[in-house]
C-alpha cells in the first residue's frame, strides 16, 4: 500500500474514532452562577474554546447542547 492510501486509511480511522466516542468534555464545575460560559471560554477568556468553534457562532445557551456537567 503506497504512503497516500496508508494516510487516507488512518484519517478514515481516526474520523470513525471521533464520531464513535463521546468527544464533548464533561463541564467539571457547577453551572448554578456560572451560566454565561463565554465569560471564560470565550477566544478572550482564561480557558478559551478550541479554535474550531470559533468558525460558528456559539453562545451561552448551545454549551449545554453537547456538553454535559461531571457534577
Amino acid at each position: 500500500m503506497n504512503t497516500c492510501r496508508w494516510v487516507s486509511v488512518l484519517a478514515m480511522a481516526a474520523v470513525a474514532v471521533m464520531l464513535l466516542s463521546s468527544c464533548d468534555p464533561k463541564i467539571p464545575h457547577e453551572i448554578a452562577g456560572r451560566e454565561a460560559c463565554l465569560a471564560c471560554h470565550g477566544m478572550g477568556g482564561t480557558n478559551p474554546y478550541p479554535a474550531w468553534h470559533a468558525k460558528r457562532a456559539f453562545t451561552d445557551d448551545k454549551c449545554l447542547k453537547c456538553h454535559e456537567t461531571n457534577t
